[in-house]
């Protein structure tokens, strides 16, 4: 498989053909004012040595081209040898710790839930994917990075509470946004769970970097909870109270479901047999990261630059062969 590394350097390709044009149309005015059309068969002498001198252009206007291309960097690729099985999938857990995840709504509770759906699809991912766990709130914080031992990831999921980090309230598009800046340039999936229950009576924040990178990103989110909701808690198991009344939190489907779509991400709901799903499309989404992977890139770069050189010194090394 071939390919440039660089290909924007591809674009000064069109230097040489433009000087020609250029050149080319220069030299008509100047004869054109030299001598009227009718004369000018007769005034014109062709110049010894003229080939020669076209030679040399042709030189020149090839080596930039070769420069060019080696500036591109040419690769060629190869398939490593088993590496689909040695390489597994990326993924990036994305959990939501805000208050509104203690609502019992869904049994044990919305983060008791989403802890049991995270451990059991782990264990049906293959054990060379590597799994990484984000928390989020206001803002997201990383866990722990990208690792294949799941002991790990079940040792955080067993201490993660909700209501435990600085900021409040559900930004998912914030929390994103910070992910896919983590994750510029690397292959790798996201997956929310989420009631997506953001702070209403706060002003949102901007999302520059989910606007760039947010459409590279393989996208799954899970709504966890019920839409009718319940009852939000406080630490000491009272009602939260808000306007006089207890604060009540619903899943926020549609909102969820508008931003998967919006990213090119997918949706599920929330449901104790959804882990087969899940664990599948989260092959699926990584899937295109494992053949990118699976390629050996070569350099072929010494090629163009040997011949520009061979083509550099036809035009300016017999100088004197020129004369002659």
């Amino acid at each position: 498989m071939f390919r440039f590394e660089q290909p924007v350097w591809l674009l000064l390709l069109v230097v040489p053909p433009v000087l020609a044009w250029v050149w080319r149309r220069l030299r008509q005015r100047i004869i054109q004012r030299y001598a009227d059309e009718a004369l000018l068969p007769w005034v014109q002498v062709n110049a010894a040595g003229k080939g020669r001198g076209a030679v040399a252009l042709w030189a020149l206007a090839l080596a930039w081209s070769l420069w060019v291309v080696a500036l591109a960097h040419p690769q060629w690729g190869a398939p490593k040898a088993d590496t689909a099985q040695a390489v597994g999938s990326d993924v990036v857990i994305l959990l939501d710790l805000s208050r509104s995840m203690a609502v019992t709504d869904v049994a044990p509770s919305r983060l008791g839930a989403a802890k049991a759906l995270i451990d059991a699809v782990a264990a049906r991912l293959p054990e060379t994917s590597r799994i990484g766990l984000r928390v989020f709130d206001g803002h997201s914080h990383w866990v722990h990075g990208l690792t294949t031992d799941r002991a790990v990831l079940r040792y955080f999921l067993k201490v993660a509470k909700a209501d435990t980090l600085p900021t409040r309230g559900s930004r998912v598009e914030v929390a994103l946004d910070e992910t896919s800046q983590a994750l510029a340039g690397r292959q790798a999936t996201v997956w929310v769970l989420t009631d997506g229950h953001a702070p209403y009576w706060e002003t949102q924040q901007a999302t520059p970097n989910l606007n760039r990178y947010g459409k590279q990103l393989a996208l799954i989110i899970t709504g966890v909870g019920t839409v009718s909701g319940g009852v939000v808690q406080k630490s000491d198991g009272k009602p939260l109270y808000f306007r006089n009344a207890p604060a009540q939190s619903g899943l926020q489907r549609e909102q969820l479901q508008r931003l998967a779509a919006r990213l090119g991400g997918a949706y599920w709901d929330y449901q104790a047999d959804v882990a087969d799903a899940i664990a599948a499309q989260l092959q699926q989404q990584t899937s295109q990261a494992l053949d990118v992977r699976q390629w050996q890139w070569h350099s072929l770069r010494q090629w163009p630059m040997l011949f520009a050189w061979l083509m550099l010194l036809l035009a300016f090394w017999p100088l004197r062969w020129r004369r002659r």
